[in-house]
């Protein structure tokens, strides 16, 4: 009996096992690597659009300091506690998410001076 050359030998077992002889040949092709089937780019969910940056009221967002912040507190409670309320728009939210720096804040006078109040 002859012998089948290796890649011969590939397509027909991958056809004996269902598989697409195609692959072996672009593999051998590409100097012997298989081809990898890149991921599609992730997409934003449909109707949800990122929310752009807006600078708050300065009297309301330093009122709100004032009145409702529980401190000690660091900068990621502190976010979270704005992002819970329903005094700030989205895009406000989002400028304070963005200006307060790490950290812990003892004070409201602190958050105030992080936030440029």
């Amino acid at each position: 009996m002859e012998k089948f050359a290796p890649t011969l030998w590939v397509v027909l077992m991958l056809a004996a096992c269902g598989g697409d002889p195609a692959e072996p040949a672009a593999a051998e092709a590409s100097g012997g690597e298989m081809p990898v089937a890149e991921e599609p780019a992730a997409e934003e969910p449909a109707g949800e659009e990122p929310v752009a940056a807006t600078q708050p009221d300065m009297d309301k967002l330093t009122a709100h300091v004032n009145e409702h912040l529980k401190l000690p507190a660091s900068r990621d409670e502190i976010v979270a506690a704005c992002a819970q309320t329903e005094e700030f728009s989205e895009g406000e939210k989002q400028w304070i998410a963005e200006k307060l720096p790490e950290g812990n804040y003892e004070t409201v006078d602190s958050v105030k001076a992080a936030l440029g109040l």
